[in-house]
């Protein structure tokens, strides 16, 4: 069977991530894989990559070309399956299978909450005729995934499809890979020395993830005691948010740490994960986090935290846009040990639900399309 994963960008994302554990199984009981990247592939995204994925790109980001490119595509490598990320690429994808007359399983995935990703378009217009798209070619596909129950419901209600049309599949975590990359050595000072409480933002720098609020929050917490923040990731907010570190006089409490191959030797010796982010589908972070007993606290936000924390038993869940919640969210993790360890146990045991052995058995029959034998 050939199987491949669709995506705008082959970056450094959790995505990518994403789909190398699912293909590393595929590629496991003799599947062929093809990663397909509409817009072109360098050098740094080919690393963590098996030789094993067929890696290619379409070399284009306009739509009217990505359809042709994905139809050739079709013609020439006659995929069983396709997994697709993004909503108008998925467009374009079913309207290219439907013309290409292969059988191809066409099986659309949502990241992120419907709603909240078409409330954040431009314009009333861009909002509107990509709803109306979505309905009108969204039934053609085989299946539609989405990475939380909660994303899942609210890809029924923008679609005005019934309940438990949309089928959930976690993003799966590999236990033993994290395990084992978390205890290579950390280089960065304040972990090595942790004289001092080190909190991590992890993410892209950009407005969804709301960092400015997180900095905020720093600014409080150290107003009364000493806690370091570092943050992983790169975007196209660094130099505003440097500017804000700044004006907060906080240059010596965060750094900037940029992207990070191996994120885990700095979330399994830290005090704390901050995740302020206005809207998540489901937040691979706050999972890898749970999974090496790395306290979370995370905003209520739309709507994959309150899920992953089973309502704030795994972590504390603060409101969005609320840097004063975030502080004494901060705070009560660094002095509660006792509450903050049974939160920890009890978000090891929720990670449990995100291993790929568990994740693997409704990815075959949903995305594949195979039943288990009774």
């Amino acid at each position: 069977m050939r199987i491949s994963f669709l995506t705008m960008q082959i970056n450094k994302g959790a995505l990518v991530n994403v789909n190398k554990r699912f293909a590393s199984r595929l590629l496991q009981r003799g599947d062929a894989v093809d990663f397909v990247s509409a817009s072109a592939i360098s050098d740094d995204d080919r690393v963590g990559i098996s030789e094993h994925i067929n890696l290619m790109s379409l070399n284009t980001e306009r739509a009217r070309t990505i359809f042709f490119k994905v139809l050739q595509y079709l013609r020439r490598s006659r995929p069983d399956v396709l997994l697709v990320s993004g909503y108008m690429l998925s467009i374009i994808t079913i309207v290219a299978v439907q013309v290409s007359g292969l059988r191809t399983r066409v099986i659309t995935r949502s990241h992120e909450v419907t709603s909240a990703y078409l409330a954040s378009r431009r314009t009333t217009f861009d909002r509107y005729v990509l709803k109306y798209v979505m309905k009108l070619m969204y039934p053609l596909a085989t299946s539609s995934l989405a990475v939380s129950n909660a994303a899942a419901r609210d890809l029924e209600q923008v679609l005005s499809w019934a309940e438990d049309s949309v089928v959930t599949l976690y993003n799966p975590i590999v236990r033993d890979e994290i395990v084992n990359l978390s205890e290579e050595p950390c280089a960065h000072p304040w972990i090595i020395e942790k004289d001092i409480p080190v909190v991590l933002g992890i993410g892209r720098l950009e407005k969804e993830k709301d960092f400015y609020t997180l900095l905020k929050a720093m600014y409080l917490v150290n107003k009364s005691r000493p806690v370091r923040l570092i943050m992983l990731g790169e975007g196209s907010l660094e130099m505003e948010l440097r500017r804000e570190v700044s004006s907060l006089h906080l240059c010596d409490q965060v750094d900037f740490a940029g992207f990070q191959r191996n994120p885990y030797s700095f979330i399994s010796q830290s005090d704390a994960l901050i995740v302020t982010s206005t809207r998540e589908g489901l937040s691979n972070v706050i999972v890898e986090a749970l999974s090496l007993s790395c306290p979370v606290v995370s905003t209520d936000c739309p709507a994959g935290p309150r899920e992953i924390l089973l309502d704030g038993k795994c972590g504390i869940l603060v409101p969005v846009g609320d840097a004063q919640a975030v502080a004494g969210a901060i705070v009560r993790t660094l002095d509660n040990r006792d509450l903050t360890r049974e939160r920890v146990a009890a978000g090891q045991m929720r990670s449990q639900d995100f291993d790929i052995d568990v994740v693997w058995s409704s990815f075959t029959s949903e995305a594949l399309g195979e039943r288990s034998k009774p």
